[in-house]
């Protein structure tokens, strides 16, 4: 496995007089309990680590000299100290830039990717520092990325967590990325932290805002496949049946993965992350399930809308009402052809009212549009507003009949499953 170090650079701490760069020495000491006493904690991860590519962020002022001297080049190290003081410096040059990363690639055995950015981050240089990042982070070619970011300084290591999420946006595949930190003590010796967690949690989050805003639980079913088999095998179920449109099949799904999440055993087993989820989800159901499919469906209609799918709003909302019209003749979905299914959709609307009646083949049009691009809706001279402003006015006018609807069918509505 190809990995790339990501790691800082930071200014001149603890300068003496004589203009020489210094970080404090330390032994650091790894969790496998092996020591590397370095000034530098990237020194000391090249040596415990192979890397197919080590990036290294600083400024234009940071102490690169430091690093020409410790390859053994006297003569650039004293070209840059006087480029990056930082009080008559001008900053480091590109020459001596690309000169140093032609030097720490032989001298290291591997390719070095320099960056010396602005010296502060303000609100003016913010988004043109955050996409000099991301440039750099597209010469990245590895399976995997370690960050480092001991000597990360002020807002630097923000700026790059901004960068790193963009650059990821743009990746087909994400690069796995994990994280370590070099604690440094003036007793003894200095711990190294692997904190994979702090990455791992940031995955969480994203998965779990896909799946309340997109509807898609496939991140987050594989997060908590370790210690939640059952909601990982539903919450995959339910996300395949909202791609693929099988909506009148979303009822089993539901009820199983609600029943998994209250009947949780060794919930105490799972990471502290899940707790609030956990809760979260319980409301979510508590929104969208109903005791008729038709509801059911129309909650989850209304819960797109509210975020912003619009299209997939509009065809849970017309699946809605034809179930209802099946319920009303006692049939279900699952038992009928697409030919019956029509034929007892065309029979039973004409017990609605013809206001009812009209919305719902409005809203039928608007399926068809939004779902095969029919050009019968087009067409249509009344068809001028958004499709969000369209999904509200429909919702209004035909939730009432899935709500009450023994005041506008003749055949009462046996109790049936939701499947």
């Amino acid at each position: 496995m190809k990995t790339a170090l990501l790691t800082f650079l930071g200014g001149r701490r603890n300068k003496p007089r004589d203009n020489n760069t210094i970080y404090e020495s330390t032994a650091y000491q790894f969790p496998d309990g092996s020591l590397e006493t370095t000034d530098y904690f990237a020194a000391a991860l090249r040596h415990k680590h192979h890397f197919s590519q080590i990036v290294i962020l600083g400024t234009a002022t940071s102490i690169w000299d430091k690093l020409a001297d410790d390859a053994g080049d006297l003569e650039l190290a004293l070209e840059i100290i006087p480029q990056t003081d930082e009080v008559q410096g001008l900053g480091l040059m590109i020459e001596s830039l690309k000169k140093l990363e032609i030097l720490l690639t032989a001298s290291w055995g591997t390719e070095v990717i320099l960056f010396a950015g602005e010296g502060g981050i303000t609100s003016e240089n913010a988004q043109q520092e955050m996409m000099r990042y991301v440039e750099i982070l597209q010469k990245i070619q590895a399976d995997e990325i370690l960050l480092d970011f001991t000597h990360g300084f002020r807002p630097m290591p923000m700026l790059l967590n901004s960068a790193l999420q963009f650059w990821q946006s743009l990746q087909t595949i994400h690069t796995p990325i994990r994280m370590v930190y070099g604690e440094f003590s003036q007793h003894g010796d200095s711990t190294v932290h692997y904190l994979d967690d702090i990455q791992h949690s940031m995955k969480v989050a994203q998965a779990v805002r896909l799946f309340f805003e997109k509807m898609d639980g496939s991140e987050l079913a594989g997060l908590v496949e370790g210690f939640w088999p059952s909601g990982c095998r539903y919450l995959k179920e339910l996300t395949e049946r909202l791609q693929e449109n099988k909506l009148n099949q979303i009822g089993s799904p539901l009820r199983q993965f609600s029943n998994s999440l209250q009947k949780m055993s060794h919930l105490e087993q799972a990471p502290p992350w899940f707790k609030p989820i956990r809760i979260r989800l319980i409301q979510w159901l508590e929104i969208i399930q109903n005791e008729t499919l038709p509801l059911t469906l129309a909650n989850l209609a209304e819960q797109f809308s509210k975020n912003r799918l619009h299209t997939q709003a509009i065809i849970a909302l017309h699946e809605a009402m034809v179930e209802q019209f099946l319920l009303a003749r006692n049939q279900s979905s699952r038992n009928l052809s697409d030919r019956e299914r029509k034929d007892i959709i065309e029979e039973a609307k004409w017990e609605l009212g013809e206001e009812f009646r009209n919305s719902f083949d409005d809203l039928q049009k608007l399926r068809n549009f939004v779902a095969h691009g029919a050009r019968e809706v087009r067409s249509q001279k009344n068809y001028h507003y958004s499709l969000s402003e369209y999904f509200k006015k429909h919702f209004n006018a035909l939730y009432p009949v899935m709500l009450q609807p023994k005041r506008y069918f003749s055949i009462e509505p046996k109790p049936q499953h939701n499947d």
